[in-house]
């Protein structure tokens, strides 16, 4: 059984946010979340990956943080990375 993924990388916008990713090769698109480092983007984060896990039916799903270096100050946020 194939791992699926999503990618989550630090954007630019003025705030501190970011943006996680899950590509589907079958539908060759593209399926993102913008949320801010704060309550509401772990809770945004979280039913994101619900939502990724449900629609496509998928049992395996990875989060993955691009290498790039970025800061994360809510503890929430930290937590829905870390399950």
């Amino acid at each position: 059984m194939e791992t699926k993924q999503i990618i989550i990388k630090s954007i630019e916008t003025g705030e501190k946010e970011y943006v996680a990713y899950f590509t589907d090769e079958f539908m060759q698109a593209s399926y993102c979340v913008i949320f801010k480092d704060s309550i509401l983007g772990a809770v945004s984060l979280n039913r994101f990956i619900d939502m990724i896990k449900t629609f496509f039916d998928i049992k395996k799903l990875a989060v993955f943080i691009s290498e790039e270096k970025f800061e994360i100050k809510s503890k929430a946020l930290l937590d829905v990375l870390i399950k």
